[in-house]
């Protein structure tokens, strides 16, 4: 998926517009700045609402962000004495929420695993992702999971989206409801358990 950020300095504040769209058959260069905004308004050409306002001010926009929202997926995550953690090893994208967690979990996890491998740095990294991936793998599925929620495939999607939103608060049965949309993130958050650090104090 792409991802851009587009700000205006108009008003009196900062107007932040964030664009979720598929990825078109050719993505514009990183550094050409004017292929973005192009495919931007490709993308988004017709779309009612406050929208080609906010394209036009891509023109005047300091800070156009244009990415994808992409996934790390590597067979290994170490060779030698050098080994990844975080984003560098197996980045879920923004979609899943997860980056922070997986980061400092994955510190902890390659920390702990290393201190009990002790003289043998790779039974250290092959204990770090034995017990990593089943984790990554959850966070990285949710991450694909709430994109099929954030870019919707017609205009009828939308309004029913818009609509349940609307609803949610007014609905019997509510709090029932959230938590079966909030479950899956629980599930993934949750789908590790740490190691112990040798010789830490308890």
């Amino acid at each position: 998926m792409i991802r851009s950020q587009a700000a205006s300095n108009r008003c009196s504040g900062v107007a932040r517009a964030l664009f979720l769209f598929p990825s078109p058959a050719e993505e514009p260069d990183h550094r050409d700045l004017a292929a973005q905004r192009a495919a931007l308004a490709r993308a988004f050409a017709g779309a009612g609402w406050r929208v080609p306002e906010l394209l036009d001010a891509l023109a005047d926009a300091p800070d156009l962000y244009f990415d994808s929202m992409s996934q790390v997926r590597m067979d290994s995550w170490s060779t030698g004495r050098v080994g990844l953690v975080g984003d560098a090893a197996y980045g879920a994208s923004p979609a899943s929420g997860q980056g922070t967690s997986l980061g400092l979990v994955g510190a902890y996890v390659l920390a702990a695993s290393l201190a009990e491998a002790a003289a043998d740095p790779a039974a250290g990294f092959a204990a770090y992702e034995r017990r990593m991936r089943p984790f990554v793998a959850a966070n990285q599925q949710l991450a694909e999971r709430n994109l099929k929620g954030m870019v919707l495939g017609s205009a009828a999607q939308i309004r029913l989206q818009t609509l349940m939103l609307r609803l949610m608060p007014r609905l019997p049965g509510r709090e029932a409801m959230i938590r079966r949309v909030t479950e899956p993130i629980r599930t993934a958050a949750a789908a590790i358990t740490l190691p112990d650090v040798p010789g830490r104090a308890g």
